[in-house]
């Protein structure tokens, strides 16, 4: 099943077991003679009891229990031969009587349902009721899909009717009950073909009507789900969408990942596709989405400097190259780098302007990564970069001094060991000669 079909694939998946349920659920379920539909009628006041049901002998009392509250023998015998007749002689039966999809709605009361379609207590006992009747008639097993098919048959008989599973129900359902259906029933295996056909219906619909993704992430609930994003299959079926909607609606600068930093913080988003990309499940999606942002915040004229803000390197508690942001940050910074080759992106250049006015800060960064095995070469070449800059700009020693951290710091220090050093080369440093005076005439 494609991607895109598979949310909706859950929700007819929803919509039909629980309509099924619903019509043929042989306990404390309203049932109707078809001559109360006939006339449009329809009563909710005769309930039938469904005794154990491990005996089903063909007896009718045994089979359905003794009618609560005085019902009559004909609703009795209705039901009873509604259940010895095959689902198909059923649906033929409610099509020669002209009924419409809105009465067969309302028989099975799902105009009731709502958001609790899969909660009727009566699932289970439909499911043991459908298993005998499998069993007794081999040849003409029930499905789920029995209500699809109703359906299908009505269209075919009545060509004037343009009634369609998913229209049917989208009408009688407003667009957040709708997606709670969905929701609820997330976990229930999906019905391929029913997906199929209201897939495209759905689809069509939110693109004709220019739903902006954005929209359809909140009306999915995609912010509060509880699984991580990105292994979500609705958040898949999301990006399809998103990627149609752009189709479409050609020179929008809409992306996947624009709309996603609508709902989340740029450090969040880059987290989240950091652990999505190291599960094969979820490493495809995550590589594009990387691809994606990488992309947005060159669009978006965000320099390096920038984007280290945006991922609160600046902030960060743990050793920053350690973090796993930086790599992140290191990588969009190569990126730039190659689409800006003449504009000096070095870290150490970055460092200056995220941390301008608090050099001792960045620069007490460098000399803690001395300290750890896995950063202690990296850091050394930088300290040694960053002295070479101030030489060649001539930072006056006691500057240096101060960046350094050095007052205070012990005479076997770095700090102190890399002051000494500058010092010696900053004194061998031609003098700059001084022009001769002038001699007044």
């Amino acid at each position: 099943m494609r991607p895109c079909c598979l949310w909706l694939g859950l929700l007819a998946s929803t919509v039909l077991l629980a309509t099924t349920e619903a019509g043929l659920a042989s306990t404390q379920a309203a049932i109707f003679p078809p001559d109360t539909l006939a006339t449009g009628s329809i009563t909710t006041s005769r309930i039938l009891k469904l005794n154990d049901d491990s005996d089903f002998n063909g007896n009718e009392e045994d089979k359905h229990g003794n009618e609560e509250r005085g019902a009559s023998t004909s609703v009795v015998e209705t039901l009873t031969n509604s259940l010895k007749s095959p689902v198909s002689l059923q649906l033929d039966d409610l099509l020669k009587k002209g009924e419409s999809a809105d009465d067969v709605f309302k028989l099975f009361t799902l105009d009731k349902a709502a958001d609790r379609l899969l909660a009727s207590p009566h699932w289970d006992e439909w499911i043991s009721y459908m298993k005998r009747f499998n069993k007794v008639n081999p040849t003409k097993r029930t499905t789920v899909v029995t209500w699809a098919k109703f359906l299908d048959d009505f269209n075919k008989a009545d060509s004037t009717s343009a009634t369609t599973l998913f229209s049917f129900l989208k009408s009688r359902y407003d667009e957040d009950v709708f997606v709670k259906m969905l929701i609820a029933a997330k976990n229930v295996p999906s019905t391929e073909k029913i997906a199929i056909r209201i897939q495209a219906e759905q689809t069509a619909l939110w693109l004709k009507n220019k739903k902006e993704p954005a929209d359809i992430f909140k009306l999915l609930k995609l912010q509060d789900t509880k699984l991580p994003l990105l292994e979500n299959p609705l958040f898949i079926a999301w990006v399809k969408y998103t990627d149609d909607f752009r189709k479409i609606h050609f020179g929008t600068k809409l992306t996947t990942i624009s709309v996603l930093r609508v709902f989340y913080k740029d450090d969040v988003l880059a987290e989240m596709i950091l652990k999505a990309s190291k599960f094969p499940s979820t490493s495809d999606i995550a590589k594009r989405l990387f691809t994606e942002q990488m992309r947005n915040w060159y669009i978006n004229k965000f320099a390096p400097d920038d984007v280290f803000k945006l991922l609160k390197l600046d902030q960060i508690e743990i050793p920053l190259f350690e973090s796993s942001m930086f790599r992140v940050w290191t990588k969009f910074r190569n990126y730039y780098s190659d689409l800006r080759p003449t504009e000096d992106v070095s870290l150490l250049t970055v460092l200056a302007k995220v941390y301008v006015g608090k050099e001792q800060d960045y620069i007490t960064i460098i000399i803690n990564a001395r300290k750890t095995p896995q950063t202690e070469n990296f850091a050394t070449q930088l300290l040694k970069d960053q002295l070479k800059r101030w030489l060649e700009a001539k930072t006056d020693p006691v500057s240096v001094f101060i960046f350094l951290g050095s007052p205070g710091a012990k005479q076997k220090d770095v700090r102190r060991t890399l002051y000494e050093n500058y010092r010696r080369d900053f004194s061998r440093l031609p003098k700059e000669k001084k022009p001769p005076a002038r001699i007044k005439p």
